[in-house]
């Protein structure tokens, strides 16, 4: 929910002297976020904290939100807080309409653009480098670890794989062109241009681009099975993936790498045809072989510590090189 300048002027609203100042500072933090520092980390235990900071989120009204009042919008559209804490929110000022304090009852037009003023205080990741795996005038490309998301999104900003690779890498200005889950480990393409980024999206919006992962599943995933085409929808406010008869066609190929009897677990390759949110995790728990520590779809089922997984000797199955091998593992 990035914002600047000059998206507040052109919608023309007159500002108040103390509104036009704190969306001058709110514009200042946007440009100091570019100059990531290790300042803004701890480090402990194997896991990287974001030392908490102020931060100003910015949204413009949506259409679904004409005619609705800000307490009831943020209260449904953010549920991730009680109503009351939007209330204490929008009553004390430290969330914003047009640069202005509002009362909760105040009824949006449309118009509007709001900021919220935050003292955010980030979800830990695990401290493991950002391997450079190729590099040329277009692109980068690195090897993710488990627990990072790819760009900000949630409780994660600082401690999202964009910031973390300028922070070790020491580049910055790069253009993701496609994504990996959270939990998931492996390799993350970067472009360093606008152009090479347009071009490569439209090779994955085509299906050029061939992505092949490696999944730890528990239970015996028999050689028979081949594929996975049941439809799936994504509930948003949930986060998790559905199969469901009317959601989106879905397809996910599977080849059997390996069984370990002592453990019930397999190692498959998954190759997604389709590129649906959470696509072979919900296929994998569909069929009943979800993946090993997935904590959202393998409830109740296998599960392994970080040392087990990282030693596949320890499960009795074959050793995959990295980074082209990436199991969706949770791990801490």
């Amino acid at each position: 929910m990035n914002g600047h300048q000059g998206t507040a002027e052109t919608i023309g609203q007159k500002r108040s002297r103390s509104g036009d100042q704190r969306f001058q500072r709110y514009v200042k933090s946007s440009q100091e976020e570019k100059d990531v520092c290790e300042d803004w980390y701890h480090v402990q235990d194997g896991f990287r904290y974001v030392i908490p900071y102020v931060f100003a989120f910015r949204v413009n009204c949506k259409r679904r939100w004409i005619g609705r009042s800000i307490l009831d919008t943020f209260s449904r559209e953010f549920h991730y807080k009680p109503e009351r804490y939007w209330s204490k929110e929008i009553s004390s000022g430290r969330l914003l309409c047009r640069d202005e304090k509002v009362e909760p009852g105040y009824i949006l037009d449309g118009s509007e653009w709001m900021i919220h003023w935050i003292h955010r205080h980030e979800s830990a990741v695990l401290d493991r480098e950002i391997d450079k795996v190729y590099e040329d005038d277009s692109l980068l490309v690195v090897s993710k670890p488990p627990s990072i998301p790819v760009h900000p999104c949630g409780s994660y900003r600082r401690n999202a794989l964009t910031y973390l690779t300028s922070l070790k890498l020491g580049l910055s200005g790069l253009r993701t062109v496609h994504r990996l889950d959270k939990h998931t480990s492996g390799l993350v393409i970067f472009a360093k241009t606008k152009e090479v980024a347009t071009r490569l999206c439209k090779q994955i919006e085509e299906r050029r681009v061939t992505k092949t992962y490696v999944a730890l599943v528990s239970g015996h995933f028999p050689m028979s099975l081949k594929s996975c085409e049941d439809k799936l929808s994504f509930d948003v406010r949930e986060q998790i993936a559905r199969v469901d008869p009317h959601g989106k066609d879905a397809v996910t190929r599977f080849e059997v790498v390996a069984h370990s009897t002592d453990h019930d677990v397999s190692l498959v390759r998954c190759f997604p045809k389709t590129g649906r949110t959470h696509q072979i995790r919900a296929h994998l728990k569909a069929l009943g072989y979800p993946i090993c520590n997935d904590p959202v779809y393998c409830e109740n089922q296998k599960s392994f510590g970080n040392e087990e997984v990282n030693d596949s000797a320890k499960l009795q199955l074959p050793s995959l090189h990295e980074p082209t091998s990436e199991a969706i593992l949770a791990e801490g």
